[in-house]
């Protein structure tokens, strides 16, 4: 997934550019296993909120992802940097 939220995801199919564009694929995967395991499990999402190479995502962007993954209903956001 990391490759798909970072700042360089330029795909043209929809799943990068932009920063909804670049959150669709681990929002569509969080509502598929949510759906798969119910309520009963915790479903989150680990994510790198800043990338240290030049070109990615910045705490700003990851920030959003933040909210729109909590929003979707997730039970945990793990966060981390590197890359």
């Amino acid at each position: 997934m990391a490759s798909f939220l970072s700042g360089l995801n330029t795909r043209k199919d929809g799943y990068g550019g932009g920063l909804k564009e670049r959150a669709r694929l681990p929002l569509e995967v969080y509502r598929a296993v949510r759906e798969a395991v119910g309520c009963d499990f915790a479903v989150g999402c680990r994510f790198l909120t800043e990338e240290c190479i030049e070109g990615g995502t910045q705490v700003e962007e990851s920030a959003q992802f933040g909210i729109w993954f909590a929003e979707a209903g997730m039970d945990f956001l793990s966060l981390s940097r590197g890359g």
